[in-house]
């Protein structure tokens, strides 16, 4: 634990936390009804608390959730960045808007779930990745010969380090159809660190 870190039991301001704690101790807190807060140590910002139910809120977490609003994008051959240009959040951010990256603050987990809508396709067909640098982590098939409009989603935990990046393409075997990116859910980005 470093030592800028203050607890707060309840609404009553607990000891410092410096270097020595954790070599063996055990910290144990009961009956405070606010539960236990993790503090800067000028008070100014809480960075977790833990309930007296046990529930576990951290509102610094790297979170992002985007919309794009591109309008209708033509669907070419092979790789297409989806241009996820409109954050409605981004906590930390970490998600750049202009090159359509999160870049990951530290090694974790991280959620990632991504939809699109797809209209006029006719591709043999198409694939919505997420990448973590460049490379495929998880991904949607979806055959595209007269299909109308069909919403692709993919959604799955990436494992990175820090400063790797993520991003979302469409993959297509030949120029066909658009993506419907009007800045609503049709076309939406959301990012998490799990842990």
């Amino acid at each position: 634990v470093q030592s800028n870190q203050r607890l707060l039991f309840g609404n009553t301001e607990g000891g410092w936390l410096d270097d020595n704690f954790g070599n063996g101790d055990l910290l144990n807190i009961t009956g405070k009804p606010s539960g236990l807060r993790f503090l800067k140590s000028d008070l100014s910002v809480e960075h977790m608390r833990i309930d007296s139910s046990g529930r576990v809120t951290t509102p610094n977490q790297p979170y992002c959730r985007l919309v794009s609003s591109a309008g209708n994008i033509t669907v070419t051959a092979g790789t297409n960045i989806i241009p996820f240009n409109s954050a409605l959040s981004n906590v930390g951010g970490h998600f750049n808007t202009s090159n359509y990256r999160f870049t990951l603050p530290v090694t974790g987990k991280y959620l990632v779930s991504a939809s699109i809508q797809l209209g006029n396709g006719s591709a043999q067909y198409y694939n919505l990745y997420i990448r973590l640098n460049a490379d495929a982590q998880f991904g949607t098939f979806q055959t595209g010969e007269n299909m109308g409009y069909q919403q692709l989603s993919t959604v799955g935990p990436v494992l990175g380090n820090a400063s790797d990046y993520i991003d979302i393409v469409l993959f297509a075997v030949t120029s066909s159809g658009i993506i419907e990116a009007s800045g609503d859910s049709r076309c939406s980005l959301s990012i998490v660190l799990l842990g």
